[in-house]
Formats: structure tokens, sequence, C-alpha cells
């Protein structure tokens, strides 16, 4: 499964939900603020609080149709999520490193840092 981020000069953001989904998806920022939020107050090298506000990462993958939950396991466990970035960032997880029934981490997209709407920019 494969989760990226696609900006164009010309082309609103959009966050693309693909592989081994029951549904693929490709979600605008409008969309992303129709899902559930979860807010956090994180602490930056500086010492300075942040408060961010995002959408789970599981939420997005529940709503595409990923393996989760009861249904991830034996066979199931060796599934992952790719997220490449427009800038030329990827990362790789483990669904389990995701799946609120394996771990209480939680990892969100951001789209709001310190009550300021996150605004997507042009990569060069």
């Amino acid at each position: 499964m494969l989760l990226t981020t696609s900006i164009y000069a010309q082309q609103a953001f959009k966050l693309k939900v693909s592989g081994e989904v029951g549904t693929p998806l490709e979600l605008s920022l409008q969309d992303l603020t129709k899902l559930p939020r979860k807010n956090a107050a994180l602490t930056d090298r500086d010492g300075k609080v942040h408060q961010y506000t995002g959408v789970p990462v599981y939420a997005i993958l529940q709503k595409a149709g990923v393996t989760l939950g009861g249904e991830l396991r034996g066979a199931n466990l060796s599934k992952y999520l790719l997220v490449k970035c427009a800038d030329g960032y990827e990362v790789l997880l483990s669904l389990a490193e995701i799946d609120n029934s394996f771990t209480d981490r939680r990892l969100f997209l951001r789209i709001r840092l310190n009550s300021s709407r996150w605004k997507p920019q042009k990569v060069r």
C-alpha cells in the first residue's frame, strides 16, 4: 500500500492511498478536514511547545479498507505502508506500527500547527 502526496503548481494538494487497499483514495485538503481529528502538544528541540492538529493515519487507512485490527495477523503482518512525499522524502512503516491494537503510539497527518492551517507549498 502506498500513501503519497502530490503538489503541483497548477493543481491542489492530493493525498493518494493505493496498492493493496479495498478502496483506493485520492483526498484533497478539504476532504481531510472532514475526517476525525486529533490534537497533540509536542515540544521541539528548543523546548518550545507547539499545538498540532491532524488526521490519524489509522483513520485514513480504515477509510481505504486496509487490513487492520483483528485481520492483521499471520501473513498480513508483513504488510506495510510506504509514504512518498512530493519533496522526495520516503518512509516505510509496518501496519503493526500504526495499528491501534498493536501500539499506543499515534501517527497523524498534520493539518494545523499553532492554529495555522497547513498550506501546501510548491515542490521544486
